[in-house]
């Protein structure tokens, strides 16, 4: 009967810290693997939710940007772990990919970080050859919110990801290093 209770004990203390940790849609459910969601901002009154837009010299929209309607939430992305697990937790590395592209885009979509782009180092999607290797996380920032940050595969800090302003208006999604990262909630699609 000790080891029965025993045993019991154990999954109920490893469930509990696996649960702490997963990461919520804007309904209170946990986000599966390979789900479709939209990211939003966390507050009201700061734009809508993440698209795609040619910005610079690009024919194709390539640029991960953050749509000015907040009425708007965006293009649906997948949210995937190589791993085979049933749902994101938070600080597991993931892939993020957009579900539809432009015909002018490579498929696959995945979300790349460009090092040399003038709003400095912008989220695009797949199709550049100067590319930083990486993976990105979710992690839980002010109370129900959430941020995201990129990873190098070369061991350097992770980095939150925040807006970038340019000068025709795009909101790009780039690497922040002024501590202002950009608070997010994940709205499942429809």
């Amino acid at each position: 009967m000790k080891k029965v209770t025993l045993l019991v004990s154990l999954f109920v203390i490893l469930f509990a810290s696996v649960a702490a940790d997963v990461v919520l849609d804007t309904e209170g459910d946990v986000l599966k693997n390979g789900g479709s969601y939209h990211i939003i901002p966390a507050l009201t009154g700061r734009g809508g939710g993440l698209g795609l837009a040619a910005t610079g010299n690009e024919t194709c929209p390539l640029t991960v940007v953050q749509i000015p309607s907040e009425t708007t939430d965006g293009l649906a992305l997948i949210i995937s772990s190589p791993a085979r697990i049933a749902y994101i937790a938070e600080g597991l590395l993931l892939d993020i990919a957009f579900s539809a592209v432009p015909t002018c885009a490579p498929t696959p979509s995945k979300w790349t970080i460009i090092e040399e782009d003038p709003a400095g180092m912008s989220v695009k999607i797949s199709g550049y050859s100067n590319t930083v290797d990486g993976k990105f996380k979710i992690i839980k920032y002010q109370g129900l919110f959430y941020k995201l940050k990129f990873c190098s595969s070369a061991g350097d800090p992770c980095q939150d990801l925040g807006l970038y302003y340019d000068e025709t208006g795009n909101r790009h999604l780039v690497i922040v290093t002024d501590e202002t990262p950009l608070a997010v909630v994940f709205k499942k699609t429809l």
